[in-house]
């Protein structure tokens, strides 16, 4: 229905409305539009999330455990204001000195000036918070917030930074976005709070170290011994990747149109491996999961079918872009991945970690796109397809992880994601009771 509607509008309309000054309709219909996430005994500010759909869970673990009120502002309601000033494929971050992006910017913003007071006067918004500071149907709705006022927070949601061509990535972003747009930046490590200050991005007043709030019950529950012992369905599961998994230069990202220029024998042969272990042990349920359905999996099927072996012929190896990756590998003997954090979760699970490391992936060439390749004693290295195949059987025959082996797993989780003491949340809430006071 909203998408129907917003069809409906042209941009020369809804710009005679702000002309005009007739906000007032605008402001109520899209306030029938959002959604509000709230304890029923919920006191705390109330904080409006932009483009909600990023967070991956975070705007109801505020609601839920801090008692704020999380009100969801509809993406597709971003989308139509930002077209009705930009063409849909502009940049408003990179190219706002161009002319013709600088002219519908502050257009943009005027009508933003207008609109935003008595939109978030009938939300009753303390803050504003968005995902990631490169989302451009953010920007300008964040920005403005700020100059009004408005405590505007951004929880950077990408934070693994665990290879060199990643932290490069972070740090010529924040080079090309000139100086940050909001209050606060919050991210997932020091690593990240470094590069933005090194690159006059923000000044250390307005960073910090927050830590991921999606990960605090993750590590709450593996501190209370929530996962230990084996699971015990003699199940593997595999972490899917494509050819272009930690190249920031493919693209499309993880399955680029050019796939024979990055990891395309090792991504081939890295899941061929795993096929074939299904097929050989069919007693083993084998589950490769992809980061989403539809194509990815009709990818991750050509690869196998490319070497002979045809998915609908392994009854005990499944592909699926579903389910939850904490309770996939939960529910795991073991694991495979590559270039994911999921490496990282796993092995604090207690779950044998196999990483693949060979073809293109062992060259020199490719040697910063490899995520956590300096801290590889933390998993189990597998430097062929069929020393990938002998581990996975190995590992599920037994395993057992060595107290100094977990410390250095445990570190490692906490230099590139989130705090072992599970307090980003608090920390949220801390800094937002902070700036909130200061503002006022």
């Amino acid at each position: 229905m909203i998408k129907d509607l917003l069809k409906s509008f042209r941009r020369y309309p809804v710009q005679l409305l702000v002309r005009l000054g007739w906000i007032t309709p605008l402001v109520w219909l899209c306030r029938r539009f959002v959604r509000q996430i709230k304890r029923s005994d919920a006191t705390g500010a109330v904080i409006l999330a932009l483009n909600p759909a990023r967070f991956r869970g975070d705007s109801e673990i505020l609601a839920e455990e801090e008692g704020l009120t999380v009100c969801l502002m509809p993406f597709a309601w971003q989308s139509f204001f930002f077209t009705c000033y930009y063409k849909e494929d502009d940049n408003c971050i990179l190219d706002r000195e161009e002319p013709r992006i600088f002219q519908a910017q502050a257009a943009y913003r005027g009508f933003l000036r207008k609109f935003l007071p008595q939109f978030y006067d009938v939300l009753g918004v303390d803050a504003v918070i968005c995902a990631a500071i490169h989302y451009r149907q953010d920007y300008d709705i964040f920005s403005v917030g700020h100059e009004l006022g408005v405590p505007a927070i951004v929880l950077q949601r990408e934070g693994n930074l665990g290879s060199p061509a990643t932290q490069r990535q972070f740090e010529d972003r924040c080079k090309a976005f000139g100086r940050f747009h909001g209050t606060k930046l919050l991210v997932h490590n020091a690593i990240q709070q470094g590069i933005a200050i090194d690159t006059g991005y923000v000044s250390p007043e307005q960073i910090s170290v927050g830590g991921d709030i999606r990960m605090d019950r993750f590590v709450r529950n593996v501190r209370a011994g929530a996962f230990e012992g084996r699971a015990g369905l003699g199940r593997v599961t595999f972490f899917s990747f494509g050819p272009g998994t930690g190249n920031v230069q493919a693209f499309p990202p993880h399955w680029p149109g050019n796939p024979e220029n990055y990891l395309l024998e090792f991504c081939r042969d890295t899941h061929c491996a795993v096929a074939r272990f299904a097929r050989n042990n069919p007693s083993i349920d084998v589950v490769i999961k992809a980061k989403w359905g539809g194509g990815w999996i009709a990818n991750v099927e050509a690869l196998l079918e490319s070497q002979g072996l045809r998915h609908a012929e392994i009854p005990n190896l499944s592909i699926t872009g579903d389910g939850d990756a904490q309770q996939m590998i939960a529910q795991s003997d073991a694991v495979v991945a590559f270039g994911s954090t999921t490496l990282l979760e796993a092995t604090l699970m207690g779950r044998p970690t196999i990483l693949p490391y060979f073809h293109e992936a062992a060259t020199e060439q490719m040697a910063d796109f490899v995520f956590y390749r300096d801290d590889f004693d933390c998993f189990e290295v597998a430097r062929s397809p069929q020393e990938l195949e002998n581990l996975i059987e190995a590992r599920l025959d037994s395993f057992c992880a060595e107290a100094s082996t977990v410390n250095r797993q445990t570190k490692l989780f906490e230099k590139y994601v989130s705090f072992w003491d599970a307090s980003a949340t608090k920390k949220f809430v801390s800094e937002l009771n902070a700036i909130m006071g200061a503002s006022r």
